[in-house]
């Protein structure tokens, strides 16, 4: 839970009840934490991933499908990439957009970012 900041893209406020993207239009979707087969993803709906723009930022766009999955993450500094457990998570998960890009937004400690 908290605020969430990735280089190039933009902020994200993570609750109990869903995830607010920090942008004008302020859109909100929905999350499950689950298993994966390689340890544990966040499966938000609708399907939203990142897509670069010719300024070279990032936007979420829909993409096709019900669903789409961003890969929790441990420390960072970690001797192992994905997470064993749920405790292992560092407050870290990653996305892949569009380009191939692979996108890690951090919990950020400065919450005037996700105002």
């Amino acid at each position: 839970m908290g605020c969430y900041t990735a280089k190039g893209a933009p902020p994200l406020v993570i609750e109990r009840d869903g995830i607010r993207i920090v942008e004008p239009g302020a859109r909100t979707f929905q999350y499950l934490a689950e298993p994966d087969k390689t340890g544990y993803r966040l499966a938000v709906t609708p399907a939203l991933g990142l897509e670069p723009s010719a300024a070279g930022e990032y936007a979420f766009v829909r993409q096709n499908g019900v669903g789409y999955f961003w890969t929790l993450l441990p420390e960072l500094g970690s001797s192992y990439r994905k997470l064993r457990t749920p405790e292992d998570y560092g407050g870290r998960f990653e996305i892949v957009a569009r380009d191939g890009v692979t996108v890690i937004y951090a919990r950020s400690d400065t919450v005037e970012k996700c105002r």
